[in-house]
């Protein structure tokens, strides 16, 4: 992901965020399935700056 431009990135467990928009968007981290999606899911989160290009109109 860095080399794509994005910075801040954090793994974080499946359900977890720092975001507030995106917290309870993931409802399969708790109940039945919760234990199986944590096993088989990646959550990564980033931010990417606007590309210098953009910046510069």
């Amino acid at each position: 992901m860095g080399p794509a431009g994005f910075q801040n990135i954090k793994e974080l467990a499946a359900g977890e965020t720092d975001d507030e928009v995106f917290r309870a968007v993931e409802s399969r981290s708790f109940g039945d399935v919760g234990d199986v999606n944590r096993f088989e899911t990646l959550v990564y989160e980033a931010t990417r700056p606007p590309a210098a290009s953009a910046m510069n109109k």
